[in-house]
């Protein structure tokens, strides 16, 4: 079993969503050098470790970006596991994630230390949130500019590890459709990724009490994911029980490669709370928004004791799905 040990982040520049939303998760006014080491060595702190336990492990960097970047970070401390980049753009934090857990459970690592960082030049710009606007599934759905931030999650096998904060249920990643992005996609292309990162996870639909959005705030990729959600869960039957559906674009906007580990920091949220996370919805809700009777996007601050899933897709049409679960 893969748990989730630690974790941390930051996000840059006034926030108009709480940054407490985010487990772990700091707010800075601007970026330097240090600030990704800094985030490693706190999430590491969050996983009971220190470099002096690491001096003895074979530790793995996985970072969304180029295996360049990744290998900057392995030298800083001499960790001599695997190293990889992922160039994935908005799918690289997930994609990153579960290429990590695979390395944990084929032990070519120790420890897995997973990365995402996106700069926006220059460091200390605004970026955008719901009141600035980024309004997914609104009727007036748009997106907005980019925002800097970086999230650091630490893996490590559950027998091993000193702190256990979530499990990892499971999850895919596969390319879907052409590099037009959503437009390119089929509602077909992610049903069939979200259905086989469900079946991977040995969960169903009715297993889910949450599930976090891609959510670009774009009316026609917001309608081809809604739809692609509708048909795996429609498919569920009648015993469905009701998942909420979220977004943290709506509250933080879009932080790129950084995307999904800020959707893992919500899951973990939801798994070690029993809390849906808070989304700052635009109102009104698009029309376009057929959901079956299973799904919602009510229910923020509600007891929730479960699962959560997350989805994130590249412009190059590459998706990947992450599922969380408490730790047994």
């Amino acid at each position: 079993m893969i748990v989730v040990s630690g974790i941390s982040g930051a996000l840059v520049g006034p926030l108009p969503w709480p940054i407490a939303t985010l487990p772990g998760f700091s707010q800075l006014h601007a970026t330097d050098r240090e600030w990704l080491p800094g985030l490693v060595e706190t999430a590491l702190g969050d996983a009971k470790r220190s470099a002096d336990d690491l001096a003895w492990l074979n530790v793995g960097v996985f970072r969304a970006g180029n295996s360049m970047s990744a290998c900057g970070l392995a030298e800083r401390w001499d960790w001599v596991g695997p190293v990889l980049g992922v160039d994935a753009e908005c799918a690289g934090g997930l994609v990153a994630f579960l290429l990590a857990a695979d390395a944990l459970t084929l032990r070519r690592c120790d420890v897995a230390v997973v990365v995402a960082d996106h700069i926006v030049d220059p460091p200390t710009v605004e970026g955008t949130g719901w009141d600035e606007g980024c309004a997914p599934l609104a009727a007036a759905a748009r997106e907005g500019a980019t925002r800097a931030g970086a999230a650091v999650l630490v893996l490590e096998r559950a027998g091993e590890a000193r702190r256990r904060r979530a499990r990892f249920a499971g999850g895919a990643h596969r390319r879907l459709g052409a590099a037009a992005g959503m437009v390119g996609l089929s509602v077909r292309g992610i049903a069939d990724l979200v259905r086989h990162g469900l079946q991977q996870s040995r969960l169903g639909p009715s297993d889910l009490r949450y599930w976090e959005l891609h959510a670009l705030g774009t009316p026609i990729g917001d309608a081809v994911e809604l739809s692609a959600l509708s048909r795996v869960w429609a498919s569920g039957g009648s015993d469905v029980r009701l998942t909420t559906l979220g977004s943290h674009k709506a509250g933080f906007g879009h932080l790129e490669a950084v995307a999904g580990l800020v959707s893992l920091a919500r899951l973990l949220a939801l798994v070690e709370t029993g809390m849906i996370p808070p989304t700052a919805w635009r109102q009104p809700l698009s029309p376009l928004m057929n959901l079956p009777p299973s799904l919602t996007v009510s229910g923020d601050g509600s007891v929730a004791v479960g699962n959560g899933g997350c989805f994130a897709l590249s412009r190059s049409g590459l998706g990947a799905v992450v599922l969380l679960a408490p730790v047994d």
